[in-house]
């Protein structure tokens, strides 16, 4: 599987792949404490991970703003190049022509072009017109005829690593006190791929497809929470949910995912939404 290579014929880390795809290997970020993790130390026991950024409702654009998180680190995974590139260009204070330092895009963050999932390696990204609903899983077609989201348009081959891996980043004794997931379907298992190092997270909100599934392979929202409890996970209360995630109103009207948590208005039974977002803590 290949094609050009170097432009002379010598061995080169850059290929023109036979199938058209351009390949390079790419520096993406420096670690820390003499290499060897990529959190600073100092925040060891209030880390966030944050899988799937795009561009809009990021950590660093919503929680970072409150004062509650003024001690947190967050470390953020976005394959999309285009979106990886845009949250570098928007690091706090950037401007054009000056130097950012690489793969910051917050004083008190780290954004990775990594897809996290259970099998390491590069694999098919699945990249729809409305590229928020791209995934590692196949997309269904939208009997809704929601087109922009159910329709793939390109493939990616995007670099994935497993959970348990982006947890050996972390300095020794690290805890991760939020984890916050939406990239569609695959969330559930990129958590399960933590292994071993699963006890490390406190606290998460994953994405979960309610009735019908956008994407191929992915666990319903009961079955994503049974695997989970299985690890030691249950649903939050509403004080355990904030301030890491806004309730929705005593009306009961959400908006965007329904947030599913202990004593709340929507469950994994709930029709009325196609997806929503677990909330889940460590028992």
């Amino acid at each position: 599987s290949g094609g050009g290579g170097g432009s002379d014929g010598d061995s080169s880390p850059f290929e023109l792949r036979a199938d058209g795809e351009l390949v390079m290997p790419l520096h993406v970020a420096n670690a820390v404490g003499g290499g060897r993790y990529l959190v600073p130390p100092e925040f060891a026991q209030s880390v966030i991970i944050e899988l799937g950024v795009n561009s809009i409702h990021t950590v660093r654009d919503s929680l970072f703003r409150q004062r509650f998180f003024d001690r947190h680190f967050v470390l953020s995974f976005e394959p999309l190049l285009d979106k990886w590139a845009h949250s570098l260009s928007t690091y706090p204070g950037a401007r054009p022509i000056y130097r950012v330092p690489l793969g910051k895009h917050h004083e008190r963050g780290l954004i990775l072009p990594f897809a996290v999932g259970p099998n390491t390696g590069v694999h098919e990204l699945h990249v729809a017109n409305m590229d928020g609903c791209s995934s590692l899983l196949r997309l269904a077609p939208d009997p809704g005829g929601n087109v922009p989201c159910s329709t793939k348009v390109e493939t990616r081959r995007v670099p994935v690593i497993s959970l348990r891996t982006v947890l050996g980043w972390l300095p020794p004794g690290a805890v991760v006190d939020f984890l916050k997931s939406d990239i569609q379907g695959m969330d559930a298992l990129a958590i399960l791929s933590a292994g071993d190092r699963i006890g490390m997270i406190r606290r998460m909100q994953l994405e979960v497809p309610l009735g019908f599934q956008r994407n191929l392979g992915g666990l319903h929202c009961e079955e994503a929470l049974r695997r989970l409890g299985a690890h030691g996970f249950r649903l939050a209360t509403a004080p355990e949910v904030t301030p890491y995630a806004s309730l929705p109103s005593t009306k009961g009207v959400s908006k965007g995912a329904p947030l599913i948590y202990a004593g709340g208005n929507f469950t994994c039974a709930t029709r009325t939404a196609r997806e929503g977002d677990l909330f889940l803590i460590r028992a």
